[in-house]
This record gives structure tokens, sequence and C-alpha cells, in this order.
């Protein structure tokens, strides 16, 4: 056999049943890096890290993340639901969650929904079934004295 015909890299033995194996440092440390990389991946995303450290890492404005509704759902910021109803964050001084929990459709959107009874004139509600990180919420927003 030629030097060519086997890279360097890889080596071929058999073992005592005849059969071919790969013996090589190089694909071995690929295997284990490969090995490590996933474990290291699946610790972060099932890490179960309390509700506050995972809203935490999401950077958001004065009005804060909501999330967290099941186990496994993400966090998203508060003002991105009122900017994608098409309202101004500048008229708006709290937004506060009213009901949160697991998504039940398929993809969401927000809209602007009736509030629970009890809720002010100057209070409008945000709803979605499915924010895309599985979470379903219902946000009530205050909106500033003129």
């Amino acid at each position: 056999m030629a030097w060519f015909a086997e890279p360097f890299w890889i080596r071929f033995t058999r073992n005592q049943a005849g059969r071919s194996r790969i013996k090589s440092p190089v694909v071995l440390g690929l295997a284990m890096l490969t090995l490590v990389l996933g474990l290291a991946w699946a610790g972060m995303v099932e890490s179960g890290e309390p509700a506050a450290a995972g809203a935490a890492q999401l950077m958001c404005d004065e009005f804060g993340a909501y999330g967290g509704c099941m186990p496994g759902s993400g966090y998203r910021c508060k003002s991105d639901a009122v900017k994608d109803v098409g309202m101004n964050l500048a008229v708006v001084r709290s937004i506060e969650v009213v009901r949160c929990g697991r998504f039940d459709s398929g993809l969401g959107f927000y809209y602007l929904t009736h509030c629970p009874a009890g809720s002010r004139k100057s209070q409008f509600c945000i709803a979605n079934a499915n924010d895309g990180v599985g979470n379903a919420v219902l946000m009530r927003a205050n909106e500033a004295d003129h």
C-alpha cells in the first residue's frame, strides 16, 4: 500500500475478529469535542434556571421582561408587544402581565383586546396566544397622564 492511500490522520486497524476500525487521535479528538460541546449545549438549554436569572439575560427597557410562564418557555420584552400593535411607547407609563400560561396555538401575533372587568379607560390590553418562545400572554398597559 502506498503512503498516499491512507491519510496520516486516519489509521485503520483490524481487531481480532478481522473487522476494520478507525484508530486515529484526530478522529477521536473530534468525536470527544463534539460530545463535550453537545452536552454543554444541552446543559444550557435545559438548565432550569430560576425565572429571574433567565429574564436578566434579556436586555429590555424600563418596562422589563415577561416569560417563564411554563417550564422551558422563554422571555420577551414587554415593550415589544406595545410596538407590535402599533402603539407609541411614549404614552405608556407601565405594562403589567395579567395572565401568562402555555401557548395554545400555532404562530401567534400581538393584538389589542378587551381588558378584564374593572380596568380603567386609560388602559389597553394586548394578547398573544403564542409569542414565539412558548408563552400565551395577556398584558395591560397603563397610559401616562397627559
